[in-house]
């Protein structure tokens, strides 16, 4: 697995970004504007598609109320911490189903074994 950037909460909205850092409210804002454009073509095109995807959505806000992203991978999926237990997850969607991969015990553990490539 591969971290291409850690995310941060900025202070001020012209903070500036470096290769190695994302602010994570201008990668969730790209997101959902990516989100927005998928929705717009398979309701469109594909809306059979679109209508079987609505379970994946719904598991993924679930998830995200006791889950916190922090990170990224170069493939643009997110690195999660979960809120109650610490455990580093990776989400990744396949099929338009959540699939997860438990990464660390805890956000020590999953630092402690990065590795520069």
């Amino acid at each position: 697995m591969d971290v291409d950037s850690f995310y941060y909460i900025p202070v001020t909205d012209e903070q500036d970004e470096n290769e190695y850092l994302s602010s994570l409210i201008k990668k969730w804002n790209e997101k959902r504007k990516t989100i927005d454009k998928i929705r717009n073509y398979f309701q469109t095109n594909f809306p059979d598609t679109w209508e079987a995807g609505k379970s994946y959505r719904n598991v993924l806000s679930i998830y995200a109320e006791t889950h916190f992203p922090f990170a990224s991978s170069a493939a643009g999926h997110d690195y999660w911490v979960d809120m109650d237990t610490g455990k580093i997850e990776y989400i990744e969607p396949i099929n338009f189903l959540m699939h997860k991969v438990n990464v660390a015990p805890s956000f020590y553990e999953f630092c402690t074994g990065l590795q520069c490539s």
